[in-house]
């Protein structure tokens, strides 16, 4: 099993912050702060957001970005 695959199933079942860098001392993190990583986290898989490289792609072509 791949580390993407491994911190995906942690995700799935509620338990990212196995996969944090025991650096971050998950228990000082407050609430908000353990969402915003969740939320990240999610992002990478949000299959409706554009990709970054199609937003660089539009950015340099002069086109907006919504």
């Amino acid at each position: 099993m791949g580390l993407v695959e491994w911190v995906w199933g942690l995700y799935g079942r509620g338990k990212l912050s196995l996969a944090m860098d025991v650096r971050l001392n998950a228990e000082e993190l407050d609430a908000k702060q353990v969402e915003d990583i969740d939320d990240c986290w999610a992002m990478v898989f949000d299959v409706s957001l554009p990709k970054l490289d199609s937003i660089l792609r539009d950015l340099s072509r002069g086109h907006q970005v919504s």
